[in-house]
């Protein structure tokens, strides 16, 4: 059996790469061996538990690997304990507004990007070809999205699905919130997410003291899916995304979406067709009508099979 190992250097308690890496290796794991490997010690228990559902977790400071195929996952960090007959860069970042020159790399066989505007990226980074696979999503997402939930009923319900730090807007949220406001809508603001680290645990509580009586905090959730479906709008006002996986998620189980103008906003959203897009100011923040709702979203799992080996 093919051994395959997926590297990432710190595995947060909610995140899209750690979701991404969860989606993929559900998939695979009944066919091939698959190890999920770390080496940053305050790495989130809970989710490498819910990771080993599917590998093998190793903490490569601590230990040495082989395998097949290595798939990094990570800019950060080393992975000079692994020994792999290939290595496949698997790129979930905004290189130039994390301000990373990623060089090309001799021991590199292919790069992985999540979107076309990854790709373009890495190619003014360091100038390498790269094949395009969108992340998988959940396989089971619609069933889970039906779970009950009890949701408060107002005339406006969001959503927002995010690790609680500063590049997710949460500053902005609060601003959104304010013209809501200004507009006398009667709303109630989900937010599912936690903040990681001490820096990030100290953002979550100053927000949380600032956040309006109509923001509801739940922490971290395994299954967000519900939240969303019974939502009227995501919202996910990020100063950067690489893909924004929770905006498809959202979009695959049929709730608009409310996000930002990054980069890779329209690769995703249909403005005023599944979803709005506003500046990152919020001056052009649109009455929030019904949409004509279209999304179809394309990726398998026979793309990633392919690169593999």
């Amino acid at each position: 059996m093919k051994h395959i190992c997926f590297y990432y250097y710190h595995i947060n308690i909610i995140g899209g790469v750690e979701i991404a890496i969860l989606n993929l290796i559900s998939r695979l794991h009944t066919k091939y061996k698959i190890t999920v490997a770390f080496d940053k010690d305050n790495s989130s228990l809970d989710f490498l538990l819910r990771l080993s559902k599917y590998a093998d977790i190793v903490n490569i400071s601590k230990e040495r690997l082989e395998c097949d195929t290595l798939v990094i996952c990570s800019l950060y960090g080393s992975y000079r304990n692994i020994k792999a007959k290939k290595k496949i860069r698997w790129l979930h970042a905004n290189l130039k507004e994390i301000k990373y020159k990623l060089d090309r790399e001799q021991d590199i066989e292919d790069y992985v990007v999540v979107s076309e505007e990854c790709g373009k990226q890495l190619q003014e980074s360091n100038g390498a070809d790269y094949k395009l696979i969108y992340n998988l999503l959940d396989k089971d997402i619609l069933d889970k999205a039906n779970e009950e939930v009890d949701v408060v009923d107002k005339p406006l319900k969001l959503v927002t699905v995010a690790r609680i730090s500063p590049e997710k807007g949460f500053e902005r949220m609060l601003k959104f919130a304010n013209i809501l406001k200004q507009r006398k809508i009667d709303y109630v603001w989900y937010v599912i997410g936690k903040g990681n680290d001490d820096f990030n645990k100290g953002y979550e509580d100053n927000i949380k003291k600032r956040s309006p009586k109509q923001f509801i905090y739940l922490g971290k959730l395994d299954n967000p899916f519900p939240y969303m479906k019974q939502c009227d709008f995501l919202v996910q006002l990020s100063n950067y995304e690489s893909q924004g996986l929770v905006v498809v998620e959202a979009l695959t189980i049929g709730t608009p979406v409310i996000i930002t103008n990054y980069k890779v906003a329209t690769e995703t959203v249909d403005d005023k067709v599944n979803g709005y897009i506003v500046d990152m100011e919020l001056t052009n923040v649109p009455e929030l009508k019904p949409l004509k709702f279209k999304y179809e979203y394309k990726t398998n799992i026979e793309e990633w099979e392919k690169i593999l080996w």
